[in-house]
């Protein structure tokens, strides 16, 4: 969940980082600027995950082996919803009220 939340905040940090420089600098590619950015940190994000996952999974010390296996899909396919559809859908949805039409 902190995982989560932690992609979630900076998702917002890059909406705010794409606002203050279209509406304050006037730097009109700040939106690719920002998309770049956040393409880049998508296969980071998931390529960090993997050993995190595991890692957490082990010491949950599961009695069998079908609970660690169930854990680590679970963790794993709600990580890889918000990292992949996190950014499209705080873009679709929350950054024109939270940073207005810019």
């Amino acid at each position: 969940f902190c995982i989560i939340l932690l992609m979630l905040i900076t998702y917002g940090l890059l909406g705010l980082v794409e606002y203050y420089l279209i509406v304050k600098i006037k730097f009109k590619y700040a939106s690719i600027l920002s998309d770049y950015l956040a393409a880049l940190m998508i296969p980071l994000l998931s390529y960090k995950f993997k050993y995190w996952c595991i890692e957490s999974t082990e010491k949950e010390n599961h009695q069998k082996e079908t609970q660690y296996e169930t854990s680590k899909i679970k963790k794993t396919v709600v990580f890889q919803l918000f990292n992949n559809y996190g950014f499209i859908s705080f873009t679709a949805f929350a950054k024109k009220y939270l940073f207005g039409c810019a």
